[in-house]
């Protein structure tokens, strides 16, 4: 049976959630930057156990009327789970809380599995930004989603 549980990232789960990062990105944020982003109080880094292991993460921010997916990552042998899902799920419910009108996100061109799941979460496409990630050099596809109505 899977028990799993969703709760925010703690200064001591720093290490494992870096080995997730360089495992799923091939230009993967620093422990610095990480740890960094972790002690924002406009951000957010949420993880996913399973059996008390961390194998999945989201880090996104608040800021005001909008917020950001900065990064989800899975580990590949517990993807195709839903896990992503439920990460994004929960910053949903934050979102909604804390009456954000818009969700943006880049994502890699040929990150064809993180454009589904976006896609399947109501994000759209908003442009591309030409080169704009290096180890390999690729563009980047700029997604958002509205969750509220601006006419009211």
């Amino acid at each position: 049976m899977e028990n799993l549980d969703i709760r925010d990232m703690k200064e001591k789960d720093l290490d494992r959630i870096y080995e997730i990062e360089k495992s799923c990105f091939s230009d993967y944020w620093s422990k610095d930057l990480i740890l960094s982003s972790f002690r924002q109080n406009y951000n957010f880094i949420k993880v996913l156990t399973f059996n008390e292991l961390i194998v999945a993460y989201i880090n996104f921010n608040i800021i005001g009327e909008d917020a950001e997916l900065m990064s989800i990552a899975v580990l590949e042998e517990y993807r195709n789970r839903r896990y992503a899902s439920r990460l994004i799920e929960v910053m949903f419910k934050m979102c909604e809380e804390n009456k954000v009108e818009k969700i943006f996100l880049e994502l890699r061109e040929s990150n064809l599995l993180a454009y589904k799941l976006y896609r399947e979460h109501g994000f759209v496409n908003m442009g591309l930004r030409k080169e704009y990630y290096t180890n390999p050099v690729e563009n980047a596809v700029l997604m958002y989603k509205q969750l509220t109505d601006c006419a009211g």
